[in-house]
Order: C-alpha cells, then sequence, then structure tokens
C-alpha cells in the first residue's frame, strides 16, 4: 500500500513537472541557447543538390526533345537539330551527375 502511494506521488509530481520542463526548454529554444545538431548536414545538402541539378537536366532534356520533335512535325528540321543536340547535351549531363553523385557502400 505504502510502495503503491509512493509511486503513484512520484508520477503525479512527474506530471505536474512536465509543462515546467517545457517551459524551461522553450525558452532556452527562443533564446538560442538550444540547438540541434546533425552530423550528415552537409552530406544531404549535396545529395539534394545533386538532385536538383538532376532533375532541371532531365527536365530541360525532355522539353528540348519535345520541342525538336513537335519543330520536326512542323518542317523545321534545322532548329529541330538543334534541340535534338541540346537533348543530348543534358542527357550527358544527366548521366555525368548521376555517376559522379552515386555512393556505394554507404548501406543506403
Amino acid at each position: 500500500s505504502d510502495v503503491v502511494v509512493g509511486i503513484s506521488k512520484e508520477v503525479g509530481l512527474a506530471y505536474l513537472m512536465l509543462p515546467h520542463e517545457i517551459q524551461k526548454t522553450l525558452k532556452a529554444l527562443n533564446s538560442g541557447q538550444l540547438t540541434v545538431r546533425n552530423r550528415d548536414t552537409q552530406e544531404q545538402t549535396k545529395r539534394l543538390y545533386a538532385v536538383g541539378h538532376q532533375l532541371l537536366y532531365g527536365v530541360i532534356g525532355l522539353g528540348a526533345l519535345g520541342l525538336g520533335h513537335w519543330l520536326n512535325l512542323e518542317g523545321e528540321s534545322r532548329l529541330a537539330q538543334f534541340h535534338y543536340y541540346g537533348a543530348i547535351a543534358c542527357g550527358v549531363l544527366l548521366l555525368l551527375s548521376i555517376f559522379k553523385n552515386r555512393h556505394t557502400g554507404s548501406g543506403r
């Protein structure tokens, strides 16, 4: 019986202290004294940067390919050829970016 009362007092006191702890944490966070660290931030930033470039190369390459096809259908074969070259260049840049930024052995 005394054990149950003791445990219930400890649990009750912990619940009463929780808002105080939250308030202390929020004050430290607002004053800039609390920091959140992530060891992989730089690596994740590099990956996100590479993915952004790859998306751009892919979208621009597909756009150039589609525009080249449309220009070819309209009889503008010379202009279409330039767009095809642009699509090929974007494809090469995309492949180079993929091979350059692949990570082997990282477990992911």
